[in-house]
């Protein structure tokens, strides 16, 4: 799974206490916090402001002669990950390979000096990774529209488990049902999968 958030300046703090774990979650029951200590970032050595480090990339990064709108989009996040069977099937060295190497093909594609923060959680039922970064395109201009247009998105998809296939790991390009590139929001499925639970349980408890 490779999928994408974009945040704006008033959301990025959020995205900053849920991937440093500045709080304890009352929405988010997939936490288990007697593993939290195990959660590592790999752009970072220790905790960081987002909208600082954002505003320092984009002041080193950025051309422009104009201010940055309000409403501008800052920062993309991307989450990648893949099915509980598979880290199962991980020994520890090649986990920590899996998420060095997807930190590496970003670092190469979009530049490691727009990196905000690259957060592996591991204290989750399913463990994964938030690359957060500022879209700033070659030109430098500020724009995660042009950045990831339709067409980079769909080679993003492309490239990565392609780049990950090359490096021995055995994952496919994800698709949804109907075989198009797209991806449930993580809290939407999230709910879907509850709701999906609930159905049954009552089923079960309507034969009994």
């Amino acid at each position: 799974v490779l999928h994408m958030q974009k945040f704006k300046t008033n959301d990025v703090t959020g995205m900053q206490i849920h991937n440093q774990r500045e709080r304890e979650s009352k929405t988010n029951f997939d936490i288990d916090k007697s593993k939290t200590y195990l959660n590592y970032d790999l752009h970072n050595e220790s905790k960081i402001n987002f909208n600082k480090k954002i505003k320092d990339i984009i002041k080193e990064n950025v051309v422009t002669d104009r201010a940055i709108r309000k409403d501008a989009v800052v920062m993309c996040n991307f989450i990648i990950t893949s099915d509980k069977k598979f880290f199962d099937s991980l020994s520890e060295t090649e986990r920590e390979r899996f998420f060095d190497i997807s930190y590496d093909f970003f670092k190469k594609r979009y530049g490691e000096e727009k990196i905000i923060s690259a957060a592996v959680h591991l204290d989750e039922k399913t463990q994964h990774m938030h690359l957060s970064l500022v879209p700033v395109t070659e030109d430098k201009k500020l724009s995660a529209k042009r950045l990831f247009d339709r067409n980079e998105l769909r080679s993003l998809q492309d490239d990565f488990p392609k780049f990950l296939n090359e490096n021995n790991f055995d994952l496919k390009r994800g698709l949804d049902a109907e075989g198009k590139n797209k991806h449930i929001e993580i809290q939407r499925f999230k709910k879907n999968k509850l709701e999906s639970d609930l159905k049954a349980l009552e089923s079960k408890l309507n034969r009994l």
